[in-house]
């Protein structure tokens, strides 16, 4: 997988999101639902995890079969824990149903270090 690094910035959103689809390598359908994953995720991170300024934000990706990816955007803030994916659907807000509508698959790991992952194979 590949790994950056990005500041708890707004602008690291857009950096971080055409990052992702470079190193990915994606086009079309692939490089927008990619994009929009990867920019909830680093959006959440910046707006919700409580970070310091020197604090850095981690997004792994990685290439999987049949065209798709994993994404892993990883803080050590303390503000967002949420014990599981579904935990966070009922929370409401629209960015993680949003990645939950276009991901396969998502969750939320944390210990210590809030890992939020998400499988992604491009529609057939």
């Amino acid at each position: 997988m590949a790994r950056e690094e990005f500041p708890p910035v707004a602008d690291s959103v857009g950096v971080a999101r055409r990052w992702a689809v470079a190193t990915l390598g994606l086009d079309g359908r692939a490089a927008e639902d990619v994009g929009i994953l990867v920019s909830e995720l680093v959006t959440n991170s910046v707006l919700h995890a409580g970070l310091v300024d020197d604090a850095r934000i981690v997004v792994e990706v990685g290439r999987a079969a049949r065209g798709g990816c994993r994404i892993v955007v990883c803080d050590d803030g303390g503000r967002f824990r949420l014990k599981s994916a579904a935990a966070a659907r009922r929370q409401g807000g629209r960015g993680l149903k949003i990645v939950a509508a276009l991901s396969t698959d998502w969750g939320v790991d944390h210990d210590g270090i809030t890992r939020v992952w998400v499988t992604y194979d491009p529609p057939a």
